[in-house]
């Protein structure tokens, strides 16, 4: 994360950064993944699908049974 000039002067000044929380964002991978694939690959699917910055500023919470396994 990074900040700007505007909130580098407030924080000089201040002593605080203000935040905002994140926004959050379930994904469910459902049924078994085969055998051989990895969590890698499965996160790696799903940025070939939303692109690299298809989540920014959200928090990732990722669920379903191939993640359980």
């Amino acid at each position: 994360f990074g900040i700007g000039t505007t909130e580098v002067e407030h924080v000089l000044a201040t002593q605080c950064l203000l935040q905002t929380p994140p926004k959050t964002c379930e994904v469910r991978f459902e049924g078994a993944a085969p055998k051989g694939v990895t969590a890698k690959d499965l996160i790696l699917g799903m940025i070939a699908q939303i692109g690299v910055g298809g989540a920014t500023g959200y928090v990732l919470e990722y669920t379903g049974e191939a993640i359980r396994e």
